[in-house]
């Protein structure tokens, strides 16, 4: 009797550690999301005063500060993406059965690299700038899981991989095979976005015209900061 009340105290305790944990996470997630919002509306108003500079009239210094912006946006949608399916394996585990996880403490049912993991450990590495090493772990998770719910978000990190390194024409095909797969996934409008940056960056300014365009008139569900991404460099090339 006291083995058996001593056992259930210690799972409780587990169940109320892990769950302790998910809401720690779960607040930072929020926390996260509204930084986000706050920095895409600063974007999209042009609001760039909350970033240092010695001069606010210089051109660019303006379009620094803007890259900044973005960079930091890009840093915490990554580090977003990476809690929630770490929250979502947390989800899991608490599913399962205690009863089971007593009867089998050895075996496990977990690949020894599964594809959530695989992603998580990407986006960690774009989170570090370590874009050569996400870079791998982006191409090993089309590899071995080309089906794989994840692979609309894949891509799009994956170009970004390339984009940060300069590495323009890689990054131009990479984001255009995302949005061709995926022309309605929830990376749609960031493929098309830097498809476009991608093809002015190596000179092809009509192509970057067309596409922004198109995502303009075609995807309505781009956020702000995209958007009024998209307005501003249509303005710059001038484009038709």
């Amino acid at each position: 009797m006291k083995h058996t009340l001593y056992v259930l105290v210690v799972l409780l305790l587990l169940i109320s550690s892990q769950a302790w944990a998910q809401n720690s996470e779960s607040n930072e997630l929020r926390q996260m999301r509204i930084r986000i919002h706050t920095l895409e509306q600063a974007v999209y108003r042009g609001d760039v005063s909350n970033i240092p500079t010695s001069t606010k009239e210089d051109n660019s210094a303006y379009e620094s500060r803007l890259s900044s912006l973005e960079e930091d946006i890009k840093q915490l949608t990554a580090k977003v993406e990476r809690l929630e399916y770490s929250l979502s394996s947390q989800n899991n585990g608490l599913s399962t059965p205690a009863s089971q996880n007593l009867a089998n403490p050895i075996v496990s049912s977990i690949p020894v690299e599964n594809p959530e993991d695989l992603y998580k450990d990407a986006l960690l590495k774009i989170r570090e700038k370590d874009y050569l090493k996400a870079e791998d772990l982006f191409l090993r998770f089309v590899d071995h899981y080309p089906e794989h719910k994840l692979l609309d978000n894949v891509y799009y990190w994956l170009g970004e991989s390339y984009y940060a390194r300069r590495e323009f024409e890689k990054a131009s095909m990479t984001f255009l095979k995302g949005y061709e797969k995926f022309p309605q996934g929830n990376k749609s409008s960031d493929n098309l976005l830097k498809l476009a940056m991608s093809l002015r960056e190596m000179g092809k300014d009509e192509e970057a015209c067309i596409t922004y365009n198109q995502l303009l008139s075609n995807d309505s569900s781009a956020s702000l900061r995209i958007l009024s991404r998209a307005r501003e460099e249509i303005r710059k090339l001038k484009c038709s």
